[in-house]
């Protein structure tokens, strides 16, 4: 069985987006982003002014997009997800 079909694996993918899009939806930064905004300071770089991912979609796209679009995409990609699960249910062995 690949790996992408074992329950418990798509529980954690499902999980990992939820978590993101709660965090979006009250404005909460990634602990990952405070993390490496924090050892760019450390190191004497400049940290991040938003999300990791607003930065460098922004430097890939050139548009300074506000964070509900961010917040927009989260939470249409978690239903994606979720529509995946659905469409496509993990298989039990």
């Amino acid at each position: 069985m690949a790996l992408v079909n074992r329950p418990w694996f798509r529980a954690m993918h499902l999980a990992a987006i939820v978590f993101v899009a709660i965090e979006s939806w009250i404005g909460i930064a990634c602990p990952l982003t405070t993390l490496e905004s924090w050892l760019r300071s450390q190191a004497g770089a400049t940290p991040y002014a938003g999300s990791f991912i607003g930065h460098w979609v922004q430097g890939a796209l050139f548009y300074d997009a506000p964070p509900r679009v961010f917040t927009a995409v989260y939470t249409l990609f978690g239903l994606v997800v979720v529509a995946v699960w659905r469409c496509y249910p993990p298989r039990r062995r």
